[in-house]
């Protein structure tokens, strides 16, 4: 089963063509939201999130487009992270702002407030927190725990700056504000960990 990423009908700027960059669903499969790198110059380009209904649950083939869409800042820095990371009920939706090209180390963890659960089109940022060279994160299921990823980089050869997987706890579930008892764990320089979803799993490795 195939969703062209011209489903949505959205039509891009400058005419270079979306990329898709990540899907999410929310917890019980019934919506869709597959995030897109949209063209705003030659040089750089924003994400977009394209919401869509299942009419049965997690099967992309009845996926109709709810023309409602969360588009990222377009300033003129390159996004390319975003796929939407939703709390337990809803009313929150996370992703990671790129503020620039090639440093990681620019990345935020951009928070949204949604009046109505699970409909992008009433979000609202509230705000962003920075994690250093934040690559990916997760949550788990009770938002206590938060996870992310600082991704690794080659300054030369002799000496490998590993990947490094870190953990916090949440005093407050979903607010990283609250973030507290980081422990971290590498994970060897070249490897790229994709974490689980909040909901389970378990972490894989490519």
């Amino acid at each position: 089963l195939i969703i062209d990423t011209f489903y949505d009908g959205h039509v891009t700027i400058g005419g270079s063509g979306k990329f898709f960059e990540g899907i999410s669903f929310n917890n019980d499969g019934t919506k869709m939201y597959l995030t897109d790198e949209a063209s705003v110059t030659n040089s750089s380009s924003k994400l977009v999130h394209n919401q869509y209904t299942l009419s049965t649950p997690y099967d992309i083939s009845t996926a109709t487009p709810d023309n409602k869409r969360l588009e990222a800042h377009s300033s003129g820095a390159r996004k390319e992270f975003g796929v939407l990371e939703f709390n337990n009920d809803g009313t929150k939706a996370f992703n990671i702002d790129r503020q620039h090209l090639s440093n990681y180390n620019q990345n935020h963890i951009v928070e949204f407030s949604l009046t109505s659960p699970y409909n992008i089109d009433t979000a609202t940022e509230v705000k962003e927190t920075n994690f250093t060279n934040a690559a990916d994160f997760a949550f788990n299921q009770d938002g206590t725990k938060f996870f992310y990823l600082a991704a690794g980089w080659h300054s030369n050869a002799a000496s490998p700056n590993d990947s490094r997987l870190f953990q916090y706890d949440l005093g407050t579930p979903y607010d990283l504000d609250t973030a507290t008892n980081s422990v971290s764990s590498d994970w060897g320089s070249g490897d790229v960990l994709i974490l689980p979803e909040a909901n389970g799993g378990t972490p894989s490795f490519e």
